[in-house]
């Protein structure tokens, strides 16, 4: 079967990601008015119009008369874009053990959530392929599922926000989700250079525009850019800010500067780590930017991990034991050559969220966010106490689980990422 019957029984078939996958292929070796008009179709079934009318209209180049073009075209012009009346309540809050929703009065939500990455297979994630009508068809399975959350690591398109919207208000479903905020990491190690600042409290400013649909990011490779115009802030539980921190990196910068209490607006920090008082700052700079801006606050927290949790591990080495046990075994290594393979001190320094205090006018509340993986660090499959001989993977995992839970008494610990590597070897060294 060729490509274009192949792409239009996509389309008959309802898999229209598909057809456009099928359509931009059979593109590069050839232009066709038919193939160009099923690509238009395909992104329009997912309400992606701006790329379907685009479609269309070269199609019109290779057929000036083709009527379905022509037809398609008239639609998408005719339609108005629906700008949604905007919410600027503060109705979410972490709370002891739980993360609240205001109804009336306070209600715990057990979340249950998916996360929704950039990529699709075939596409870099930088090239955002995901359309609307995919994400509208995403969050119906993922309900389904039973879960009541969907967690994003970074700004998507706009399509994203209006599906979310048209799926919570037009549909009547209820999808909680957690916006995150993306940061590289520094060059040389150093959070605090000026450059490097600016950029994250854009991302910042950026991230908690698009919530209150108020954006309008500007095309750059790489980038997620258009008009932002859906609120979604009603059902934004909270901000995830950052990504997993590399120990290396948290070690040279606390080693680089001394600085150990914050007081900010909203959230203050004594006698923190260098890094522990920088993420206060960033953390405060967002809360005080959405509550001037938007006159609304949410729960708040930065992603953490194992790796940086503040739990010391006996059955963790240290770069230093690790090393010497290798020169036992006859192996030539020095500390360079760790940096350069990708092994990292897991048990070497910490992040602890305990060590903030929440100011009086600060609402929303803090939370601790973890990725925590059945297999790394190291300790989760070798710490005696969390060990027992019966389903002794399961029950590791989940005495680490309650091991965590019970230094974080004060405040809600949600377990952002679980995930199982499917590939062959060992990913941590690949």
């Amino acid at each position: 079967m060729d490509c274009e019957k192949l792409g239009f029984l996509s389309i008959d078939r309802e898999d229209y990601q598909e057809a456009i996958n099928i359509f931009k292929r059979a593109l590069v070796k050839k232009k066709t008015s038919k193939l160009l008009l099923g690509l238009g179709i395909a992104n329009y079934k997912l309400e992606d119009y701006e790329t379907a009318r685009w479609a269309f209209c070269k199609a019109l180049e290779f057929e000036p008369d083709n009527k379905d073009a022509i037809n398609y075209i008239y639609i998408i012009d005719s339609q108005k874009k629906q700008i949604p009346f905007s919410q600027k309540k503060s109705i979410f809050r972490a709370n002891k053990d739980y993360l609240e929703i205001q109804d009336g009065k306070w209600k715990k939500i057990f979340i249950k959530g998916i996360n929704i990455g950039l990529g699709l297979p075939g596409y870099f994630p930088g090239e955002y392929p995901i359309k609307k009508g995919t994400y509208l068809k995403w969050f119906e399975q993922i309900t389904k599922l039973g879960a009541n959350a969907i967690r994003i690591y970074t700004i998507h398109p706009p399509s994203f926000y209006e599906a979310l919207y048209q799926f919570n208000n037009e549909l009547g479903r209820k999808l909680y989700r957690f916006q995150g905020i993306w940061a590289e990491l520094p060059k040389d190690n150093d959070f605090y250079n000026a450059d490097y600042i600016t950029d994250v409290k854009v991302n910042i400013k950026y991230a908690v525009d698009v919530v209150f649909g108020n954006a309008y990011l500007s095309e750059k490779p790489g980038s997620p850019y258009g008009r932002y115009e859906y609120d979604v802030s009603a059902y934004t539980v909270a901000f995830i800010f950052g990504r997993e921190w590399e120990p290396y990196e948290v070690i040279a910068f606390n080693s680089k500067y001394n600085e150990k209490e914050f007081k900010g607006k909203s959230l203050s920090i004594n006698n923190g780590t260098a890094f522990e008082v920088w993420l206060t700052e960033m953390l405060d700079y967002l809360i005080t930017y959405e509550s001037e801006r938007y006159n609304s606050q949410r729960p708040v927290t930065f992603m953490n991990w194992p790796t940086l949790d503040p739990i010391y591990h006996l059955s963790e080495a240290s770069f230093v034991e690790e090393i010497e046990l290798r020169r036992r075994l006859g192996e030539e290594i020095s500390l360079s050559d760790f940096k350069f393979s990708g092994i990292f001190d897991d048990d070497a320094v910490s992040i602890d969220e305990n060590k903030i205090i929440i100011n009086p006018s600060f609402q929303g509340g803090l939370f601790a966010s973890y990725h925590v993986y059945p297999y790394y660090p190291d300790f989760l499959r070798n710490e005696p106490d969390y060990e027992n001989p019966v389903f002794p993977e399961a029950i590791r995992y989940f005495n680490y689980l309650k091991d965590l839970n019970s230094h974080y008494k004060d405040i809600p610990l949600l377990i952002s990422e679980l995930w199982l590597s499917t590939r062959r070897g060992i990913t941590r060294f690949h």
